[in-house]
């Protein structure tokens, strides 16, 4: 049964949380990986590489209007293609962490690595 005192409660946390989501990817592309190292990692993965730029500026927009509620339905429907297409990228064998540090052009990072 579900709880109308909560309901909203519950709604407003997983907008928060699939908002944040979007904005780490977004950040972690642009900020780490840099728009040119996306494109390259897009690249490298079959995908065409002008999508790396959108990605990110898609993924910024619909995790702002996620967390500030701007029309959330909507973000949510334009995000569902980014995580489709992010989800066979992800667990494929060519998107290991090594793949992305030489789509980047870091062969290995800084200091220790856990890897």
């Amino acid at each position: 049964m579900i709880d109308n005192r909560l309901a909203p409660y519950a709604a407003l946390l997983l907008r928060l949380a699939i908002g944040v989501e979007f904005l780490t990817h977004a950040a972690l592309k642009f900020f780490v990986y840099t728009p040119a190292g996306t494109t390259r990692f897009f690249e490298s993965v079959g995908v065409p590489g002008a999508l790396g730029p959108v990605t990110i500026v898609v993924e910024t927009l619909v995790g702002v209007s996620m967390i500030f509620g701007i029309m959330p339905r909507l973000a949510a429907l334009v995000g569902v293609p980014i995580l489709v297409g992010r989800s066979p990228l992800c667990t494929s064998a060519t998107a290991s962490s090594s793949a992305i540090r030489t789509a980047v052009g870091n062969s290995r990072p800084s200091g220790r690595s856990p890897w």
